[in-house]
């Protein structure tokens, strides 16, 4: 079996794309062995790569008498309506005070969030409200949810629709007022954020979606058991397997702890893992990638594959440690860690 192919002699400037593959500039056209086997990524894509924005209602207390009763719309309704779900009485009073106000929030939740994780929010007094200032503001607890915008004339109520709450939030709101002049000031008074405070509650999975001519329940349970063969040391109970085949063209992918901060590297690793795990195989396929590993020209990609081998390439990884070259050095310890 010929585990190389010809390619292209390239430069070490490189960039990770979503699709799973990297960006590599050519500037000289010469022969270089590559492996070619068959890994968990052919013939697949990701999904859930995008960040996703939530948007949410709050209400605002603690304000010295910059707060306003907001005027009679969508966003006062919904406050009131949300207000007597909650037990309070006479909410319309409650919206009446000066040192309260109506707010829109907003954050991003980045792809393979953790449940538990925390993201800052933005705050802002809706257009058309007279509130002065968020100053001293204190934000009572909410949740952000998705927002889907609907049309079409099938649907009787187009607009925005509420999806599932993602995001639950309160907290003291951080004004930095901007002081250029005195426009700007106002502005600036009218928006702030609450740091480090919301909270997600959900698992963002990613999916690894596999393309026409893989599509199959086998293919797709045998791409998810090699993923997790790859990492059942990190998560062992059936339950929290890192892969789950949902059908026959859909894989479920969580986010191991160790790649909580670096889900693009994650992505790449699961791509690259080959669907054979026999002894013999292995043993060719390091011979092949150590080769490549000590080469500054191909170590970026060596370096990812032999992570995604795990277990059996990290005596070729310490090998790498021990090469005169910065590059060389560094592929290795980063596969290592």
């Amino acid at each position: 079996m010929d585990l190389h192919r010809s390619g292209r002699l390239v430069t070490l400037v490189w960039t990770l794309t979503i699709g799973g593959s990297f960006s590599i500039a050519a500037n000289e056209e010469k022969p270089m062995r590559t492996p070619d086997y068959d890994t968990t990524g052919d013939g697949s894509g990701f999904d859930g790569l995008q960040p996703l924005r939530v948007e949410g209602l709050g209400f605002v207390t603690g304000l010295e008498g910059t707060g306003s009763d907001p005027p009679n719309n969508t966003y006062r309704r919904l406050m009131v309506e949300t207000m007597k779900k909650k037990g309070v009485e006479n909410p319309s009073d409650v919206l009446r005070s000066t040192n309260s106000c109506l707010v829109l929030l907003r954050t991003i939740v980045p792809p393979g969030s953790r449940k538990g994780d925390v993201v800052d929010v933005e705050v802002w007094i809706p257009p058309g409200d007279d509130s002065k200032s968020l100053k001293g503001g204190f934000l009572l607890e909410t949740e952000l949810k998705e927002q889907v915008i609907a049309q079409g004339k099938h649907i009787q109520n187009k607009g925005a629709l509420e999806g599932d709450a993602w995001v639950r939030i309160d907290g003291p709101v951080l004004v930095m007022a901007d002081e250029k002049n005195e426009a700007a000031r106002a502005a600036s008074l009218k928006k702030g954020r609450i740091l480090g405070r919301g909270k997600v509650l959900a698992d963002r999975d990613f999916r690894l979606m596999l393309e026409d001519g893989k599509k199959s329940k086998t293919r797709s349970r045998l791409v998810a058991d090699q993923i997790n063969q790859r990492f059942k040391s990190i998560r062992s109970e059936a339950s929290k397997q890192v892969a789950v085949p949902l059908d026959y063209q859909t894989i479920r992918l969580g986010l191991p702890p160790e790649y909580e901060h670096d889900s693009e590297r994650f992505l790449h690793v699961v791509r690259r893992i080959p669907m054979s795990r026999s002894k013999s195989f292995q043993e060719q396929i390091l011979g092949y990638l150590e080769a490549d590993l000590m080469n500054p020209e191909t170590t970026i990609e060596a370096s990812l594959r032999l992570e995604a081998i795990g277990g059996p390439a990290i005596s070729v990884l310490k090998e790498g440690l021990l090469v005169d070259n910065e590059l060389v050095q560094f592929c290795s310890a980063q596969s290592l860690t």
